[in-house]
């Protein structure tokens, strides 16, 4: 994997509902990196090649907003995401302002306020005035130990990367999203977009789930490749036959989930009349400041895909 490029993406605060604030850095990120992309919305698509292929990735990512200020340095704030205030106690946090890093740290207000709310506060490391509902992250940590790699938003944010770097060594079509699994992201305007230059596009969309090695998981996904044929318990998307068969020459095992908010991005793409399958991986302590991926599982799937990409 790319680490640099990872920690570049990482350093933007790329919050639900607030990426619009730091999309266009990241679109800098990836012209930099060499690809020629396009927005759509706040969809990022690159289309390079005639196949009928498009992969699909999500960079938004769990924070916090700060929508008071109690002190000079000291910040309430709002969840945003399938993530809760306890979180973050302890915890480094940072965002980006006028191209400048700052830094911040998770707090009780019990010590600074006589306030009864259960919220996260942040005390601020900086002399500066942070705007209001302006998006926090926890702090750009990038930790890799043998073949073990942490750090922040791995969901899914290791997929993103994975296509960059396919898409550098190859001809790879992709859509990076926002706004995940919500319905949110005007993705209909986006794959109409793609359906005007393609012809009969086939959507796979790649994630990642928890890990059945995480202790904390009550089931998971093994050391392996999966692919996702129905998603959400049945009440998420049903990939068809082709597409399934299509997942097989990629993966290792069928995940079925049980929850119906086990869902990805292919659920989004059904319910806009789109067929789609997802194919993911593990990844432990997942929405955790450090989350984990093994290694070797990215370098597999991308070796596979590009294999794949090849004898079409």
């Amino acid at each position: 994997m790319d680490l640099e490029l990872l920690r570049k993406i990482n350093d933007l605060p790329l919050v639900t509902g607030f990426e619009h604030l730091h999309v266009d850095r990241l679109v800098d990120i990836i012209l930099d990196y060499g690809l020629d992309v396009e927005l759509s919305g706040l969809n990022i698509v690159h289309l390079a090649s005639d196949s009928n292929i498009v992969f699909l990735a999500h960079y938004d990512e769990i924070g916090f907003v700060v929508d008071n200020k109690y002190s000079k340095y000291l910040y309430r704030t709002i969840p945003m995401g399938l993530i809760s205030w306890e979180m973050g106690y302890g915890k480094m946090f940072q965002t980006m302002i006028d191209g400048k890093i700052v830094k911040a740290v998770g707090s009780s207000p019990m010590p600074h306020t006589e306030t009864d709310e259960r919220r996260l506060f942040l005390e601020i490391l900086d002399d500066v005035d942070i705007p209001s509902m302006w998006p926090f992250v926890f702090e750009n940590r990038i930790i890799r130990i043998g073949d073990r790699l942490y750090s922040r938003a791995l969901d899914n944010r290791a997929s993103v990367v994975l296509l960059l770097e396919m898409a550098r060594d190859m001809k790879v079509n992709f859509i990076l999203t926002h706004g995940e699994e919500q319905g949110t992201t005007r993705l209909d305007r986006t794959l109409d977009y793609v359906e005007s230059r393609l012809k009969d596009p086939k959507y796979i969309v790649l994630d990642v789930m928890y890990s059945s090695d995480d202790q904390h998981a009550p089931f998971g996904l093994e050391n392996k490749i999966g692919y996702v044929a129905v998603e959400g318990g049945g009440r998420g998307n049903v990939a068809p036959g082709y597409l399934i068969e299509l997942a097989k020459r990629v993966c290792d095992t069928e995940i079925k989930t049980k929850s119906k908010y086990e869902v990805t991005d292919a659920t989004t793409l059904y319910r806009l009349g789109r067929e789609s399958i997802s194919i993911l991986y593990g990844v432990r302590y997942l929405h955790s400041s450090l989350e984990c991926i093994e290694l070797k599982n990215y370098e597999l799937l991308k070796e596979r895909l590009k294999r794949f990409l090849l004898n079409q």
